[in-house]
């Protein structure tokens, strides 16, 4: 058996081989780290020593078609902690809530999470971030700081606000525009590199890198800001005196499918959206289908004069009423027209007319009418949530939906289609894409992309000249006279159409005006939409006169020289408005009337509050004005002036007016006031300051004598 001596070297023999075998495997071990994750690990450790700071791009401004800001970022400021670096977070959140108007337990418990990095608050007030700002240079605050942060500005407020929409805090585009667009607008962001230890300190001496951010490109719209103020302050009007629910008013470049101004109320400011009514930001122009009525009719004629079913010179007989499957349809007067042309039934709105054209057009050829006209699809507008109208499935439909969508009414349209449709019978038969973007810059100034519309030619030119000259004829002495401009041949269609809910007829009606001017070459293109109006409801009563103002004021503003009127003289001068407010209704109806007015009176006040057109604008003499009786308001308090309603007047007038009642006045512009804060009728210390905006007397409004026109059921 083996001595000692052998025992021991077994022994030793093993434990050198454990020895190795353990250096081995350390010895392989520390190779696997150091060249097979080697690199993984050193870039871990980059990781976790690097502190890294985002540089938001500035998001790119949106301006009108000439250059003037629309929306801009600005320089903001944001409060920031550094929760490792805070030394006592309950005296800090106790210091700070106060100040930032927060609660101290929810400024603790950012002050205690395990970050580098927490905000405290973003887009402090000046005040906030002055005060922090102290106490961080007094020495008072660790941990915490302010770092710049850009922040979205709308400087027109509620001007373009459906259109343009808005971004949200952290600049992301959340509706409008502003969302459609939101990857040209938004950049890229920028970063900043700094090594920390392992408590989040900065090292000294570390290194630091910069990746500097990419601004967002600029994006230049069709819209032109002052046609936009023109376009919103008509809504404001419109709405006003109608007490309609909304109202919706579009301008279109009849040749490029430009939207030059585009309108919805009620409004909302774009720089406070978090305070606003999600359905008063809804931009229904796009995104609701509702029965056009009455301004379909130009797209039936079209068709129909397109395929020969009928000319200008088909005879027509309207009695007031037709039978179809059993159905009696009936004009919006129960009186017809008797024997007569297509001029005839466009002028007069005939339904029973139109009925007979879309029975001799037939369910094939209407149903591909309504494709081409792009009424079955979306336009494309570069607007998010658009939608399309309905209509009664091909298969199932009967001469009677044939013949009620003949005259606007069973089938649904948006009004961007509808006015699409209509501005490819002025564009001479080429139906073009609406859009509201006209090209992308870079920040340096240099184009980046050029939006083009797609286009086709839908009808002949012949047709479309044919149906431009009815469409004339309806403004010039048919259903429309009161969207006459003097001076300028228009051509537009009058509707009204019912509407409808689970089948049930309502007594609520949309009424509109849709046209276009100057004929021929018409420039523009104009729709006025008023959904569920008081009073008056028919479209040639209350959007018609709205559409005069819109459409004379574009086409003074785009320097577009007055016409003759076909075969006949020139419109007589146009007169001012008197101012009707803060009178009596007597004294209302004496005034307008020694002024060649007609006036409607709505309530049964005790004083004049609102009028329509306002005082000073230009019309022409017959012109019904509208305005609204309300309870006199109570007399101001001691020491207190009621505001006057200034619009209409000059400077002078209103400096010497306000002067006689102890107020003062800042005014912006030239010309005559059109706008002014506080609104008439306001209680105000003697004293207080009235703000006041003037405009050149170059584009005032203007709306045109009416003629006799619908009285008593509506022309849909």
């Amino acid at each position: 058996m083996p001595g000692p001596g052998a025992r021991a070297r077994r022994r030793i023999v093993f434990l050198l081989c454990l020895y190795s075998g353990a250096m081995a495997a350390l010895t392989g071990r520390l190779a696997y780290w150091q060249f097979v994750r080697g690199e993984e690990l050193a870039r871990m450790g980059e990781e976790i020593r690097a502190w890294e700071m985002r540089i938001r791009a500035p998001r790119g401004p949106i301006v009108d078609r000439l250059g003037r800001p629309l929306a801009e970022t600005v320089t903001a400021e944001a409060i920031y902690a550094r929760p490792r670096e805070v030394k006592n977070p309950e005296a800090v959140a106790a210091r700070l809530a106060p100040i930032l108007g927060m609660k101290p337990e929810d400024i603790l418990a950012r002050l205690r999470k395990n970050t580098f990095y927490e905000y405290i608050k973003r887009r402090p007030t000046e005040a906030e971030a002055a005060a922090v700002r102290g106490m961080i240079e007094r020495g008072e605050l660790t941990g915490v700081g302010l770092e710049p942060e850009a922040r979205r500005l709308y400087p027109e407020g509620t001007l373009a606000a459906h259109v343009l929409g808005f971004a949200g805090i952290d600049m992301q585009g959340l509706e409008g525009l502003e969302l459609y667009y939101d990857k040209y607008l938004r950049g890229k962001n920028g970063q900043v590199r700094t090594e920390v230890d392992a408590r989040g300190f900065e090292i000294a001496g570390g290194q630091t890198s910069i990746d500097p951010p990419q601004p967002g490109l600029t994006m230049v719209l069709t819209l032109d800001k002052a046609l936009q103020v023109i376009l919103e302050e008509a809504a404001d009007r419109t709405v006003d005196v109608t007490h309609a629910k909304r109202a919706a008013l579009i301008v279109m470049d009849v040749k490029t499918g430009g939207i030059l101004a585009m309108a919805s109320r009620p409004a909302y400011d774009p720089n406070h959206f978090a305070a606003s009514d999600p359905a008063t930001r809804r931009m229904w122009l796009v995104t609701d289908a509702v029965s056009p009525g009455s301004i379909f009719k130009p797209v039936t004629a079209a068709a129909a004069l397109e395929e020969g079913v009928i000319t200008l010179s088909t005879p027509f007989y309207d009695s007031g009423r037709i039978t179809v499957m059993g159905e009696t349809i009936s004009n919006w007067n129960f009186r017809g027209f008797g024997a007569g042309t297509l001029a005839d039934v466009m002028r007069t709105s005939s339904n029973v007319g139109f009925a007979t054209i879309g029975l001799k057009l037939g369910r094939e050829k209407f149903y591909k009418w309504l494709e081409a006209f792009n009424l079955t699809r979306r336009t494309g507008i570069d607007l998010p949530g658009e939608t399309v109208g309905q209509r009664p499935p091909f298969a199932r439909a009967t001469d009677l939906d044939l013949a009620i969508m003949a005259f606007g009414q069973t089938l649904t349209v948006t009004p961007i289609q509808m006015l699409a449709a209509l501005n490819a019978i002025a564009n001479d038969g080429r139906w073009v894409q609406p859009h509201l973007l006209k090209e992308f810059r870079t920040p340096d100034g240099q184009v980046a992309e050029v939006f083009q519309p797609a286009s086709r030619q839908i009808l002949s030119p012949e047709t479309a000249r044919e149906v431009q000259r009815l469409m004339v004829e309806v403004v010039t002495n048919g259903t429309g006279r009161q969207a006459a401009v003097p001076g300028y041949n228009v051509a537009g269609k009058t509707g009204t159409a019912e509407k409808f809910e689970g089948g049930r007829k309502l007594d609520r009606y949309i009424a509109s005006f849709a046209g276009f001017a100057p004929v021929p070459d018409p420039q523009v293109s104009v729709l006025v939409m008023i959904d569920e109006p008081e009073g008056l409801t028919y479209g040639g009563q209350v959007a018609a006169p709205v559409f005069s103002q819109i459409i004379g004021d574009i086409l003074r503003y785009l320097s577009i020289p007055p016409q003759r009127a076909p075969g006949g003289p020139e419109a007589s001068p146009p007169v001012p408005v008197p101012n009707l407010v803060n009178l009596s209704p007597e004294e209302a109806r004496k005034v307008a009337g020694e002024a060649g007015f007609g006036i409607l009176l709505e309530g049964s006040g005790a004083l004049v509050t609102g009028q329509f057109p306002p005082a000073g604008a230009l019309v022409t003499r017959g012109t019904v004005l509208r305005a609204r009786a309300e309870p006199e308001l109570p007399p101001p308090g001691d020491g207190e002036v009621r505001v006057p309603d200034l619009r209409g007047r000059t400077l002078r007038e209103a400096a010497d007016l306000l002067a006689g009642m102890e107020l003062y006045v800042t005014a912006e512009g030239s010309g005559t006031v059109v706008r002014q804060e506080p609104a008439a009728g306001s209680a105000v210390p003697r004293r207080a300051r009235i703000r006041i905006w003037l405009e050149p007397p170059a584009g005032p409004a203007r709306v045109s004598a009416p003629g006799p026109g619908p009285a008593s059921r509506p022309s849909t």
